[in-house]
């Protein structure tokens, strides 16, 4: 076994955090702040004075230190770009969170492959390249680390009206399970967190009302919260504390896992 797979090398600095000026992205960034990383966060052109915001509060708990790259992460220059900030900026890349996503309902009947294709290419050809651009880079290093992926709990199980949306997640998990095999021997471990339903921007846009879950008399934080164990929505701290744990040392024998952060509606 080289010495990069034990867990006592493994000490987590220096993190990119993509997606990262709203939403889960946002509590993720800050939560490894607060965990003492230095921390590069990315986001759209369209999204910078979010992203602003982000680092501002970063800076403010005077924790780990926080730079910014503006891109769009479908391109294939933009996460070699942030992983050669964090490397000039901090020294190293020990963790990568590839949590740059979207999402939009309709029937299949009624959408364009070439509509399909935009949401593969942000939610899966984006992960594709983040995963790469990090593993280039910490196999170079030879002291292990952390990627980290979004996929979601529809990357499990199929649901009516997102089956694009679905489709794209399905494929981050055989993405993740087969860069884990693939980077384990240089002691990368490779995971995803699979969130069910969790209050962010983005869920509050695209599910305005019970209509987009099939049922208008009903709000879907009441479908949610029927559904599963806990009796409640998610928040975006709930991803935040499993992506600070699989970041950490604690995490150093999982790999290859989609870990479910629903509050027990789907059970592996």
């Amino acid at each position: 076994m080289s010495t990069s797979t034990t867990r006592k090398d493994f000490e987590p600095k220096n993190a990119v955090v993509t997606g990262a000026a709203m939403g889960l992205g946002r509590s993720i960034a800050l939560r490894l702040a607060k965990d003492g990383l230095n921390v590069v966060v990315n986001d759209l052109e369209a999204k910078s004075s979010e992203l602003a915001s982000v680092v501002k509060e970063i800076e403010a708990l005077k924790a780990g230190k926080v730079t910014f790259v503006l891109g769009d992460v479908t391109a294939e220059e933009t996460s070699p770009a942030l992983v050669k900030k964090c490397v000039e900026e901090f020294g190293s890349l020990d963790v990568m969170v590839c949590n740059a996503g979207t999402a939009w309902s309709s029937q299949i009947t009624e959408t364009s492959f070439a509509k399909v294709q935009t949401i593969l290419d942000t939610n899966f050809k984006s992960m594709w390249l983040g995963y790469s651009a990090a593993a280039t880079q910490m196999i170079k290093q030879n002291t292990g680390g952390r990627i980290i992926g979004a996929c979601s709990t529809a990357g499990k199980k199929g649901f009516p009206f997102a089956a694009a949306y679905c489709a794209s997640k399905f494929a981050v998990r055989g993405l993740t399970q087969s860069a884990a095999q693939e980077w384990g021997q240089n002691g990368i471990t490779v995971n995803t967190y699979c969130p069910g339903l969790v209050r962010t921007p983005l869920i509050e846009s695209l599910y305005g009302s019970g209509a987009a879950i099939g049922d208008a008399s009903t709000t879907p934080d009441d479908a949610w919260a029927k559904l599963c164990a806990l009796r409640r929505v998610g928040d975006p701290e709930d991803i935040a504390g499993i992506v600070s744990w699989l970041a950490s040392k604690d995490a150093a024998y999982v790999t290859g896992q989609n870990i479910n952060v629903d509050g027990g509606g789907l059970f592996d």
